[in-house]
């Protein structure tokens, strides 16, 4: 997979994504890229896979063209791999 990124969607409120928690939790999961060190074994295989190093991509989910959403793609790397979707939770205190 050399030079190629693994496209990954990511979505929450528009009040959230405009907020600057969503600036560092970008920023943040950014700082962790490119995954390095992915190990994985096939149920199928006895052999231990192991990827030195996977470059992601984070797009918005709404900013997907249609040809990545087609549903025969030429390569498995043109869909999303991945979808985020970043659910806030807010609580409320009432008072008595």
């Amino acid at each position: 997979m050399s030079n190629q990124n693994v496209l990954v969607t990511y979505s929450a409120p528009v009040s959230f994504l405009a907020s600057e928690s969503w600036r560092q939790m970008l920023a943040a999961l950014q700082s962790q890229l490119p995954l390095r060190s992915i190990h994985w074994k096939s149920a199928s295989r006895p052999n231990l896979k192991t990827v030195q190093e996977l470059e992601l991509t984070l797009v918005p989910l709404d900013s997907l063209r249609d040809e990545h959403t087609s549903q025969v793609p030429i390569t498995l790397l043109e869909k999303p791999l991945l979808n985020l979707y970043v659910v806030t939770i807010t609580t409320c205190t009432r008072q008595m």
